[in-house]
């Protein structure tokens, strides 16, 4: 072995492996078919992320809104208790 001879996943080669390789056109469309469906894959997961998203900022803001909007004071209406009405009514 050389000084700068580095092998990863080094197996022998066996008559089943070289077969594999001699149709490399099989090989080929098998390598684009999977390239292709972990595209695919990688697409879908990114649209669902994006939804995520929106939809976890779309709760937000609605509540956000919610919260803002009960902090007003509610108007009282005329029909009620006389003395109240008396009482809060400005003159």
């Amino acid at each position: 072995m050389t000084r700068h001879d580095i092998r990863f996943r080094r197996q022998t080669m066996s008559s089943g492996r070289i077969q594999k390789h001699k149709n490399y056109q099989a090989l080929l469309q098998r390598h684009k078919r999977t390239s292709r469906m972990r595209l695919m894959l990688y697409f879908i997961i990114a649209i669902l992320m994006i939804a995520l998203a929106y939809g976890l900022i779309y709760y937000i803001s609605a509540t956000y809104v919610d919260k803002k909007t009960s902090r007003e004071p509610a108007t009282t209406s005329a029909i009620g208790h006389p003395i109240e009405n008396l009482l809060f009514t400005k003159l």
